[in-house]
């Protein structure tokens, strides 16, 4: 996330129902993170194996939580 604010943070978690780990250096768009990885728009949502490889990029939370769904079943 790229907010700067830890308390948005942890509201926006609780208001969306995120069940996901859910991440943010609280540098906005200085975040290196974000710079890593281009985001140039937000939501951005990225599904990283274990190796840290981008392995989807998901347009928005449901697709998010279709694939983690999917992911978990296996």
């Amino acid at each position: 996330a790229l907010d700067t604010d830890t308390t948005e943070f942890l509201n926006t978690i609780k208001d969306q129902h995120l069940s996901w780990p859910s991440f943010s250096e609280f540098q906005a768009w200085g975040s290196p993170a974000a710079k890593a990885f281009h985001v140039s728009a937000t939501p951005g949502f990225y599904l990283l194996d274990p190796q840290r490889r981008i392995v989807a990029k998901p347009v928005d939370a449901a697709e998010l939580d279709a694939l983690l769904r999917d992911l978990l079943r296996q």
